[in-house]
């Protein structure tokens, strides 16, 4: 390489400004792992959310299953289910 060409210029250029240059990536990189981790928080709550929720709807389920089962006895057959 020729002291006067531009890859020389450039190299000399970016040899002056390392730290500059390696703190640009490092920067967007650090930018996207925090957004890569507030997004995975945001999922895991939602989550949760939903688990909460499916269990509630299955405990809501259960109980009016042992409500008609109980009607079921003190109706027997189709009156029973009269009552929904």
């Amino acid at each position: 390489m020729h002291p006067g060409s531009a890859a020389h210029a450039a190299l000399t250029w970016l040899d002056a400004r390392a730290g500059a240059v390696q703190a640009v990536p490092a920067f967007i990189l650090t930018a996207i792992t925090a957004s890569y981790a507030w997004l995975t928080k945001k999922l895991l709550n939602q989550a949760e959310t939903s688990a909460g929720a499916a269990g509630q709807a299955e405990t809501h389920l259960n109980a009016a299953m042992q409500i008609l089962q109980h009607a079921e006895k003190l109706l027997p057959g189709p009156a029973a289910f009269c009552l929904i």
